[in-house]
């Protein structure tokens, strides 16, 4: 500033006191003017240090930004794995219930025919001891007649006694007289002994 011309320009009405005032004001300023330089360059090189340093955290937020969307992307797929992998599951549940409930009913069906058919047995069964009842009066009708049968014809239990009978002879004979008689082989077998015995 000692260097300006307007300065160096001679004024006759500045005396050197005025003159040695406004140099020591403008030394005043001029120092002034540096330490608020060397203040504000301090302060730039604060805020560039800061600057760098918001940058590097702006880079690092940059990339757990970038990590977290690969991350979220990785859930993505792994979540539309897993989608499709349960979905598929679910298909598959779905068709063992629909089996299950196939078999189910044909359980049921083959249980109510079961039912049916239990209660054709028990007609059936309640039938056969009818005709059990009706051979039991049948044969105690037969031992009464067999031991009229003795007592009138003592002398032809003699006879069998002398003569072994054709069994099968005598079970002819017997259904040709009687066709629905129920007697069996082994009946006139047992007859034959009683008679013997007797």
């Amino acid at each position: 500033m000692s260097d300006s011309p307007e300065l160096l320009k001679p004024n006759p009405e500045v005396t050197d006191s005025e003159l040695q005032i406004e140099i020591g004001n403008l030394r005043a300023e001029n120092e002034s003017l540096r330490q608020k330089f060397a203040e504000s360059r301090d302060t730039i090189e604060t805020l560039t240090r800061g600057t760098e340093a918001l940058n590097e955290q702006l880079a690092t937020a940059n990339q757990a930004i970038t990590e977290w969307d690969d991350s979220i992307e990785s859930l993505k797929q792994e979540l539309a794995e897993n989608t499709r992998y349960y979905a598929a599951r679910l298909n598959e549940a779905g068709a063992t219930i629909g089996t299950l409930k196939d078999k189910l009913e044909a359980a049921q069906a083959k249980n109510q025919r079961l039912k049916n058919d239990s209660g054709n047995s028990q007609a059936e069964i309640v039938e056969l001891r009818s005709q059990l009842e009706a051979e039991r009066v049948d044969r105690k009708q037969i031992e009464v007649e067999l031991s009229q049968l003795k007592q009138n014809f003592a002398p032809v239990a003699t006879l069998l006694e002398k003569s072994t009978p054709d069994v099968a002879t005598i079970l002819s004979q017997l259904r040709v007289k009687r066709k629905k008689s129920p007697v069996s082989l082994a009946d006139i077998e047992a007859i034959l002994e009683i008679i013997e015995e007797s």
